[in-house]
């Protein structure tokens, strides 16, 4: 029983930890993405 539970959290700290990670990717990229446009706006408003 007490195996059969430890795995089962193994398994779920598992997938947290991926899940975080993702997360994390993906706001670094959003954050990342929003600075490119920031800055191309900065352009297109100084060009226009």
């Amino acid at each position: 029983m007490g195996i059969h539970l430890n795995a089962r959290f193994g398994i779920r700290d598992e997938i947290g930890e991926r899940v975080k990670t993702e997360f994390h990717s993906c706001v670094a990229f959003c954050s990342a993405f929003e600075r490119t446009n920031i800055r191309m706006l900065g352009v297109a408003v100084r060009s226009s």
